[in-house]
């Protein structure tokens, strides 16, 4: 599973299953840094492993940009960016509806 950041992630297990996050960073080749814009902001993201997430879809073409750049998105950024996915609005193949 090749998760970069930027990806849309959904923890699979733990407290958080069923939660969209955005994965601001790899740490190494089994954990994420994770954050949501609300419970776990940028400035404190979680730490979790590779093999408890699953990947909901690539990074969005904006997001990605500043991801490149080595730029982190603001909170605000990224609760709009999963706004689509916690409504239900996308599914997890990325179909809307």
């Amino acid at each position: 599973m090749d998760i970069e950041p930027g990806s849309i992630v959904r923890s699979k297990q733990g407290r958080d299953a069923g939660t969209h996050y955005i994965a601001v960073a790899r740490l190494d080749e089994r954990h994420l840094l994770l954050a949501d814009g609300r419970t776990r902001p940028v400035r404190k993201p979680k730490k979790k492993n590779i093999r408890h997430v699953e990947l909901v879809a690539p990074p969005p073409g904006p997001l990605k940009t500043w991801m490149e750049a080595g730029r982190r998105p603001s909170d605000g950024k990224i609760q709009e960016m999963l706004q689509p996915f916690v409504a239900g609005e996308v599914k997890a193949d990325g179909a809307q509806g």
